[in-house]
């Protein structure tokens, strides 16, 4: 194998390389806000799904005559209570999320398009 042919090889076999992996190399600009808040999102929804079991399994006992029926509407009344907290803790937290995270690709060339028109009129003066 000639000089030329190995180093055409090598450039050719680094360059798949660098394309190949370039999505795992590359650093992305997480919000750290975000991250903890989708972190919380994940939480409630866990909660609210054994909120959801506890519910099933209260109607369950209560329709199989293992818990009698005030004990059943106390318990209920609890985990449907707790139920809704934990939605109302979601709906605040969705709109935080919203609030947090980053801007549509149009926004941004908006706000590029204004930093520049800025930067000229400061030029200019």
């Amino acid at each position: 194998m000639s000089i030329e042919a190995l180093i055409i090889t090598l450039v050719l076999s680094s360059a798949v390389l660098v394309w190949t992996l370039w999505p795992l190399l590359r650093r992305r600009r997480v919000n750290p806000h975000l991250a903890e808040y989708l972190k919380r999102e994940e939480q409630l929804r866990v909660l609210y799904e054994r909120v959801l079991t506890n519910v099933r399994d209260l109607d369950e006992d209560y329709n199989t005559g293992k818990i009698t029926e005030d004990d059943y509407r106390q318990e209920r009344a609890l985990w449907v209570q707790r139920g809704v907290q934990v939605l109302k803790a979601m709906d605040i937290l969705q709109a935080q999320i919203q609030a947090a995270t980053p801007q549509t690709s149009e926004d941004a060339d908006d706000e590029i398009e204004a930093a520049i028109a800025r930067y000229k009129q400061g030029l200019r003066a």
